[in-house]
């Protein structure tokens, strides 16, 4: 007995845009789970970094400020230390002038002044405060399990041997030992301010100007230019950097009022440093607006563009 073939049917052309429909309506599903991690994952990257700038600048202010006018052994004025008297102006390439002027342990200039020269900072500052801080490096003592030695210093760079009365800079390695006790401490002059970055920096969909970076001026510590201010860059992503400075007008230790650096007249009343850190991401993102006002000391800033901000403040004391 012959059995009929079974029938078979194919998709019809209604049945195939539905499932195309559905198939697509899927994909978009999944599509925007995916952009809306990506960009969840972005912004959070990007505030994670902004996080770690900041941090990363404000520890290292406020551990420069805490070190001012450190000097070893010396307890007494730093008028007796063998020394170039301060200056606000550098005039003095190839020269270690700069560096050896710690009679001026704090120092700074409003973004309103012109500190072009100072600190050999040279066009590549732009905008913000300027901060110069010296002291004797108490990371690196001659010796650092027994700092009262009378093993002379081996560094090249400059260095300041003090004894509890007394003080010399010089230009390493010492020479003949020194009497008990003495400590040799290597002398560090830093001054902060802002510059663009050299480093190449790319974003996606854009070509965005350099980054802003915070730079440095350091001593040169070995070679024939020991001793010489150069310019170090130090992390990009800081666009704002504002300072002012707590004086004491009446002499009782404590803080009267904060100044700005064009205010203030006797440097040696400073006690204390109040500093505005305002962090930008490298890249724009071009579904954000910041239209935030930025309060920091003598500045008010609204950029109303696609950065990402975040603005840190602190309060550092002099503790020598």
């Amino acid at each position: 007995m012959n059995h009929p073939l079974p029938a078979y049917r194919g998709w019809t052309l209604v049945e195939l845009l539905v499932a195309m429909t559905l198939s697509l309506l899927v994909i978009a599903g999944i599509s925007q789970i995916y952009l809306a991690a990506k960009q969840s994952y972005g912004i959070q990257n990007s505030l994670a970094q902004l996080q770690d700038v900041g941090r990363y600048v404000t520890e290292l202010l406020t551990r420069d400020i805490h070190n001012a006018g450190y000097w070893g052994l010396l307890t007494s004025s730093v008028g007796v230390i063998n020394s170039t008297p301060p200056s606000a102006s550098c005039n003095m390439t190839g020269e270690t002038t700069w560096g050896t002027m710690v009679q001026q342990k704090i120092f700074g200039f409003d973004n309103t002044q012109n500190p072009t020269g100072y600190a050999c900072i040279d066009s590549s500052r732009t905008v913000g405060d300027v901060l110069t801080l010296r002291y004797g490096n108490p990371s690196n003592p001659s010796n650092p399990t027994n700092p009262f030695t009378t093993t002379p210093y081996s560094g090249s760079g400059l260095y300041i041997r003090t004894t509890p009365t007394s003080g010399d800079i010089e230009l390493g390695p010492a020479g003949a030992s020194p009497p008990t006790p003495t400590m040799d401490l290597e002398l560090t002059a830093h001054a902060y301010y802002l510059a663009s970055s050299t480093q190449a920096h790319e974003c996606e969909g854009t070509s965005p100007s350099p980054p802003p970076a915070l730079a440095r001026e350091s001593l040169v510590t070995s070679g024939p230019n020991r001793g010489t201010p150069y310019e170090q860059e130090l992390v990009t992503g800081v666009e704002e950097l504002q300072f002012q400075f707590g004086v004491d007008t009446d002499g009782d230790g404590s803080v009267n009022k904060f100044l700005d650096a064009n205010n203030v007249t006797d440097w040696s009343q400073v006690k204390a440093v109040r500093f505005w850190v305002l962090v930008r991401d490298d890249c724009p993102q071009l579904d954000y607006t910041d239209n935030k006002t930025y309060d920091m000391g003598n500045r008010s800033f609204s950029p109303n563009d696609h950065y990402r901000r975040a603005l840190y403040t602190s309060t550092a004391t002099l503790r020598n």
